[in-house]
């Protein structure tokens, strides 16, 4: 007696087919990722090290462009 094959048997190697198939393009990515994260190993580093100057930097620069902005608003009304 012949067991009939189940769906999900059928869907499970589609699955690895298509796996197999995408693997390539996976590995691609990984390493499109990997070199974009090197090329920012730079930045990383500045920024692991000088973090509290950078934090202090932009706050400088988000203090002045409110500054800027009530300014205007104030010299509008």
């Amino acid at each position: 007696m012949t067991r009939p094959s189940s769906s999900r048997q059928d869907e499970g190697l589609q699955g690895n087919s298509d796996r197999k198939q995408s693997e390539p393009l996976r590995r691609e990515r990984i390493s499109e990722l990997f070199c974009y994260f090197a090329g920012l190993g730079g930045w990383h580093v500045l920024l692991r090290e000088r973090w509290p100057y950078v934090l202090l930097a932009v706050v400088a620069l988000v203090r002045t462009f409110n500054e800027k902005i009530v300014t205007e608003e104030a010299s509008n009304v």
